[in-house]
């Protein structure tokens, strides 16, 4: 039997406004749990934090600075044999000196890299001290050679340095560095962001939290949670730490959030709350609503950001791992603490978190909400209009994204005032034999032979050979093919296996010594192609796909800092997709299911992808073409890192998704109840255009912040979150999401 269509239709509305019913008697009833159980649930939060404090304060002690190489790599295996067969130092640290005017060769000079030499031999676990001279005359570097990690090596850094100031002084300004220094300066830099971060935010927010809810007990409630968020989260990771290797960098991430997102759920929650007392609720009551309602959005909300962290779990990157490792516990405690303790707060404190000013602060949201509505009424007025204007100010700021260039900055993210920078800069420039510029090679024999027959020789020169003659290649240094200045003064290279005597050359045994290990070689390749470049990863390629007739059933690995950093890169690019289709896949799924709306869900969707673009030229136009370089401090190099992309599309896909759930879940309570979709945007908007500014400008603030630190990195995670937050919050969420549910009318309620 074909019913009508209208009884359909109707059968549906009721369907849709039972559920509704059940989903709210649900979270009513977990509203009613908090306030019977609030004094139980405010100790459980007690002891933990009480429980935490230790362990968060010892958390930066226990993360690495981060690694671009990943376990089991062919870069990583190369590392190993370099100290396993060619028994290099596991570490190296190098003490660099340079006077601006004063040569190496006086007295006060030498007497000054004698005193460093001394002080070198008496440091633990050393192996190896040897010293030169640099290409001006006015430097020089004492390289200390480590049996041990630079993990290891660098909790030592800052009593080493002090070790060295308190050295007799000399005409020669000093620098520690070196990875193990290079990991101390990230973590030290890294911690110092953070606390820069904060310092400059939480008196900010303070004055804004005072501001918009006009009583200190409501004010100081998102900074409590905040605080106690980040505690636990702190504890979490140190935990995590202890087993697995965590980046520093998580740290960064962790601060942000915890403050972004404790702060928004706090106010959107305590917002309704008031809202519901001013109506006459009883405190019980106004909880549970709050908590049917807000406290759902919250939920919502919070999930989607837990998988836009969970994205970046799927990069088989320690670093990238660590920043989604840092983003799901802070999100998780953020969440955990909104939807427990701040209404078991809440319940406690009751009419206190709008005593005494509550009378004006309820007329003023009166008059907020009133003057949305009517901004609002005009602007749908006139939707198609105001639609064409706000695409074409998005398109124009997004435009800078398609020039967007990925790049490797590496240590020029750490600022001038790093020891360790300042050093590996007068290396750089002076000390040539120091690059790290170099492909390294590792040859090993089919069958485990050694390297120095007559017969390996030819074949190893074979490979020489076609190494130096690949494109972009510029030079070859090994077995076969030693430096000019040993080359010069020696017969063939390749009598070496039939001339016992030449062996027992001191620059051949040097040579034997440096390159050859049993059945192992090490090659050094140079070549004219800039580091990080797709022509690189070209060379790379290439190296490592060798003809087999060439390869003769050699075992090739290819490693070197170049080729760890490229095949970071490879890894980066590779491994994307899934993460993004995931990412897109989830949200679209979870949106439609807390909406019934397909419409609705693609539109969010769309929406976050064109705050995103937006936030991305905003960086391009500042950090890649180097707009108001000199105001922010840093130094432009015409690239963003490669993984803030990445990194910032998992952490804004969710950020950016609050204001769409709240705003779209207000404006879903009263399409319910009325069934009328003008008229549900702007009673929706007008509820909460206000808090959804307000939430915005604290977030802004927390983001902002991190502009002002000294990190590049943090930095541009700063802006971009800044650029987004508030684009999002304006021209998208406030302008272009009402006039395109006004332009789609009922179709914003369509579902199959």
């Amino acid at each position: 039997m074909k019913f009508p269509s209208h009884l359909t239709k109707l059968a549906r509305v009721e369907a849709s406004t039972s559920q509704k019913r059940d989903e709210q008697l649900k979270h009513r009833s977990y509203g009613q749990n908090i306030y019977r159980l609030r004094w139980l649930i405010l100790a459980f939060w007690v002891a933990a934090v009480l429980c935490c404090v230790p362990f968060a304060g010892q958390v930066a002690g226990a993360l690495t600075s981060g690694t671009y190489v990943k376990s089991g790599s062919e870069a990583s295996q190369v590392e190993q044999a370099l100290v396993a067969r060619f028994h290099q130092p596991a570490s190296r640290l190098f003490v660099v000196l340079e006077s601006a005017h004063e040569s190496v060769n006086t007295p006060d000079y030498q007497r000054q890299i004698q005193a460093v030499q001394v002080w070198a031999r008496t440091l633990p676990r050393v192996s190896t001290v040897a010293t030169s001279m640099g290409n001006n005359a006015r430097s020089a570097v004492i390289n200390i050679g480590f049996n041990q990690t630079d993990n290891a090596l660098a909790s030592y850094i800052p009593s080493w340095r002090d070790q060295l100031r308190l050295l007799p002084a000399g005409p020669a300004q000093m620098s520690l560095t070196g990875s193990a220094a290079l990991t101390n300066d990230w973590q030290y830099f890294s911690e110092e962001s953070n606390r820069q971060g904060e310092l400059i935010a939480l008196p900010l927010l303070l004055c804004v939290l005072l501001i918009v809810f006009r009583n200190v007990i409501a004010g100081l409630i998102p900074l409590l949670l905040a605080g106690v968020a980040m505690i636990v989260a702190q504890a979490i990771i140190y935990a995590v730490a202890l087993h697995t290797e965590v980046c520093v960098f998580a740290l960064n991430v962790l601060s942000l959030v915890c403050l972004g997102l404790s702060i928004d759920y706090s106010l959107l929650f305590i917002y309704r709350f008031r809202e519901e007392l001013a109506n006459g609720s009883r405190l019980e009551h106004a909880l549970e609503i709050t908590q049917a309602t807000t406290g759902a959005a919250i939920l919502h909300s919070g999930l989607i950001v837990l998988l836009g962290f969970t994205a970046l779990l799927f990069i088989d990157l320690p670093l990238l791992r660590s920043f989604g490792l840092g983003g799901i516990c802070a999100t998780a405690l953020a969440l955990l603490a909104s939807l427990t303790l701040l209404p078991t707060l809440l319940s406690i404190l009751g009419g206190r978190v709008h005593a005494h000013s509550f009378a004006k602060t309820a007329a003023r949201t009166g008059r907020l909400s009133l003057a949305w509505q009517r901004w609002l009424q005009m602007t749908l007025a006139h939707p198609l209009p105001i639609l064409l204007l706000v695409l074409a100010i998005l398109v124009s700021l997004g435009l800078p994204a398609l020039s967007l260039k990925l790049g490797s900055v590496g240590t020029s993210m750490l600022p001038t005032t790093s020891q360790a920078r300042r050093g590996l800069e007068v290396l750089q420039a002076h000390f040539p034999a120091f690059s790290d510029d170099s492909l390294l090679v590792v040859a090993q024999t089919p069958d485990g032979s050694n390297v120095l027959t007559s017969a390996r020789l030819q074949q190893l020169q074979s490979i020489t050979d076609w190494i130096a003659e690949t494109p972009h290649v510029t030079g070859v240094t090994g077995l076969t093919s030693p430096p000019e200045e040993v080359l010069r003064t020696l017969p063939p290279i390749s009598h070496l296996a039939t001339f016992d005597s030449f062996l027992r050359l001191p620059a051949i045994k040097k040579l034997v010594v440096q390159t050859t290990s049993g059945d192992s070689t090490l090659l050094a390749i140079n070549t004219d192609e800039p580091d990080g470049s797709d022509g690189e990863q070209v060379l790379l390629q290439r190296l490592r796909t060798m003809p087999p007739t060439i390869r003769g059933g050699w075992h090739i690995l290819i490693g070197g800092t170049r080729a760890e950093s490229a095949d970071f890169t490879a890894i980066l690019y590779a491994q994307s997709l899934p993460p993004f289709l995931f990412l897109l896949a989830t949200t679209f799924i979870a949106l439609m299911l807390m909406f019934r709306s397909p419409v609705l869900a693609l539109k969010a969707v769309l929406m976050n992808l064109l705050s995103l673009t937006v936030a991305f030229g905003i960086l391009v136009f500042v950090f890649q073409q180097g707009h108001f370089a000199d105001l922010l401090g840093f130094t432009a190099l015409g690239s963003i890192d490669r993984f803030v992309p990445i990194f910032l599309f998992c952490l804004l896909f969710g950020i950016s998704m609050d204001y769409e759930v709240f705003l779209l879940s207000r404006i879903r309570e009263e399409w319910l109840r009325t069934r009328d979709n003008r008229a549900a945007v702007a009673y929706g908007l007008g509820k909460t255009g206000g808090v959804i500014t307000s939430a915005a400008l604290l977030l802004a603030i927390v983001s902002s912040a991190f502009v002002c630190t000294s990190l590049v990195i943090t930095k541009e995670i700063g802006l971009g979150v800044t650029a987004s937050v508030f684009i999002d919050a304006t021209l998208i969420r406030c302008m272009l999401v009402p006039v395109t549910m006004r332009l789609l009318g009922r179709w914003n309620w369509w579902h199959p």
